[in-house]
């Protein structure tokens, strides 16, 4: 059998990724259940399949098998493992441990994902979330033993903390309260992670320290996935234009590094199993460097994959090798079926690899009709591709998008076009900074440009489309069905790839429709903020938040989920009727999550006040925001400001 004619691995493949995302769903009795059954199962099929010795028993026995093995290792994940680690929940306990990664950091708490040696004085090894309730100083790579208590999983204002972290293998939270629960170890852990952990850290300082700025910061992002030192706003600049994609290594940035060491190796005359064998082994390199995201897995085990087909002389199936390395994925760490990225990520590459065709085959008919130089042929249908695809990529992940974030931007496709060359250019720029640190001035224009040309498409209004209503989500769901049934019964001819682009129509009329007629009417919303109230006003998306509060904690995020159930994406007015200390963090806060156009503020009464406003106005700068003194022109409800409770 071969491994990629009719796709009989991929098949298999996507019986075991089915196997565990069924477990992760089921309790534990079922789970057995389903387990012994398998078992029993396979052996049937191997009694079948020696006596019938045919093709299509063999591809039933190995599909059997991997829900087999997809059952045995989800299994023990979802019912061994994790309930084993929730025992500490509530109890305190000592932990001893190593830094790999600081998630977040503010003057108010510190918050780690660690792995861990030992529990209580028992040899253990587990990733976990260590949450100080403090600035803690814990550097990447340092030993520490933390005495602190077991916490359950957060799932509040729309967050599934277990779910999100648990798809990274964090199997606990530990809260640590007091700067003396928490020691520093001598002596160095030997473990590879901690290794690459640090070596992608440091590295990540030397890159930033010779580029510079805010693009040092971005090109540590872009080459590395080191997202520490991004700031929120950026982030929400990226996820604005629709091209927060960028931001997470994917096989975009692995195809550019290996073209890169391509072009070396041929250079080299270097024949081409060895450059297959050179190419793998760098890009796996560079998956533990860059601290193994599952999107750089998926594209790293694709290269592999291809790599095995070329070394057996194997005719190469892009699908199989997405499927093999979903399989991968999820037999290394189930826990990754819960990571909505990650099916983002094989969903876009799935529709790519699906109706990419189209666009070769229109290519090719077009030589054939038409005769154009051979430069101007390539760098139409270039720019033509890169419009297929991501609009492809885009719808298939519209449905998706819209029941994770609420909302599209509606810049993506062109805003990923116009990114897509600084880019590649600053990847190969950060390469060469990292090498020779002179050179950063290249690096940093580049990923200025890209940060500028960003911060613009940001600051459209309304560019994103809230996509969060049932109306709107019935038609993308039909439009999700609509790409499968093309993509299952092979109907991707002209006339039949309308339907999907008349459905995109239907549900951004739709969105807009609900958006702008549904929500004529003036809303007031009085909102819990931890220590004080928040009014929001809404209306057509437009919106006005104002806090009445001398402080408030958790306000930032209690605005942001408001928002989003209101359909609207940005805030025209933030009103801070007073001062406090935390005020300029909560204004960074909130700029992180959503786009705030205008900031308003009372007269200073004294000296304090003065301070604060300043801290207020140099923090609004930053973020582009205009900051006012004066309620005239306030958007939709002036009146209100006047209410005091």
């Amino acid at each position: 059998m071969h491994l990629f004619h009719n796709r009989p691995l991929a098949l298999a493949c996507c019986v075991f990724a089915g196997c565990v995302a069924l477990v992760s769903f089921v309790n534990r009795r079922i789970g057995v259940a389903l387990l012994f059954l398998s078992v029993l199962l396979l052996l049937v099929f191997a009694v079948l399949c020696w006596r019938k010795r045919t093709r299509a028993w063999l591809l039933s026995l190995i599909c059997v098998i991997a829900a087999v093995l997809a059952l045995v290792t989800s299994f023990f994940s979802f019912h061994v493992r994790y309930p084993r680690y929730q025992e500490y929940v509530g109890k305190e306990c000592v932990v001893e441990g190593t830094v790999l990664e600081r998630a977040r950091s503010t003057p108010y708490g510190t918050v780690l994902y660690v792995q861990v040696d030992s529990i209580d004085g028992n040899r253990e090894r587990v990733d976990m979330m260590l949450e100080f309730e403090y600035a803690s100083s814990l550097q990447v790579g340092e030993r520490f033993r933390v005495t602190g208590t077991g916490r359950a999983f957060k799932n509040e204002n729309g967050y599934d903390e277990k779910r999100s972290v648990l798809s990274d293998g964090v199997a606990l939270a530990l809260v640590c309260k007091e700067p003396a629960d928490c020691e520093i170890l001598e002596g160095e852990s030997r473990s590879l992670r901690v290794f690459f952990s640090e070596m992608n850290a440091r590295a990540a300082f030397r890159l930033e320290n010779a580029v510079g700025g805010r693009a040092g910061k971005l090109c540590a992002a872009l080459l590395l996935g080191n997202r520490d030192a991004l700031n929120d706003d950026e982030a929400l600049a990226f996820e604005r234009a629709g091209v927060s994609h960028l931001l997470a290594l994917s096989g975009m940035h692995i195809s550019i590094l290996i073209m890169i060491a391509e072009w070396i190796l041929r250079k080299c005359c270097c024949p081409r199993r060895g450059r297959a064998l050179t190419v793998s082994v760098l890009a796996i390199l560079y998956l533990f460097l860059t601290g193994a995201s599952l999107s750089t897995a998926r594209a790293v085990c694709m290269l592999c994959v291809l790599t095995v087909a070329v070394c057996l002389q194997e005719s190469y199936d892009s699908f199989t090798g997405l499927c093999i390395a979903l399989a991968f994925i999820l037999l290394v760490m189930p826990y990754a079926v819960w990571d909505t990225g990650m099916w983002m990520s094989f969903i876009a590459a799935g529709s790519i690899i699906v109706f990419s065709p189209l666009m070769s085959e229109a290519s090719r008919r077009f030589a054939k009709r038409f005769s154009l130089p051979r430069m101007l042929h390539r760098a139409l249908f270039g720019v033509l591709g890169a419009l297929f695809v991501g609009t492809v990529a885009n719808l298939a992940l519209a449905y998706l998008q819209a029941n994770v974030f609420g909302s599209v931007s509606a810049l993506s496709v062109p805003a990923t076009m116009l990114l897509s060359i600084p880019l590649s250019l600053t990847l190969i720029f950060s390469i060469a900074a990292l090498i020779l640190p002179p050179l950063g001035f290249a690096a940093r224009a580049s990923a200025d440009w890209m940060l500028n040309q960003t911060a613009r498409m940001s600051d459209v209004e309304d560019i994103l489309l809230p996509m969060n209503d049932l109306l709107t989500q019935s038609v993308l769901l039909l439009l999700t069905v609509a790409l499968v049934l093309l993509a299952v019964l092979k109907l991707r001819r002209a006339l039949w790839c309308v339907l999907p682009l008349s459905l995109a129509l239907a549900a951004v009329i739709s969105s807009v429709s609900v958006t702008h007629v549904a929500h004529r009417e003036l809303d007031t919303e009085w909102l819990d903020g931890g220590k004080g109230e928040i009014l929001l006003l809404t209306q057509a998306g437009d919106a006005v938040a104002v806090t009445y509060a001398a402080e408030v904690a958790g306000g930032a995020y209690v605005i942001a989920d408001a928002l989003e159930e209101s359909r609207c994406t940005e805030i025209n007015d933030l009103v801070i009727t007073h001062y406090y200390h935390q005020s300029t963090y909560f204004l960074a806060t909130l700029a992180g999550e959503v786009k705030i156009r205008n900031l308003r503020l009372p007269t200073p009464a004294n000296e304090v006040e003065e301070g604060i406003a300043m801290r207020l106005c140099e923090e609004a700068d930053k973020r582009g925001i205009e900051v006012y003194f004066h309620l005239s022109g306030l958007a939709l409800y002036s009146a209100v400001i006047e209410k005091n409770p």
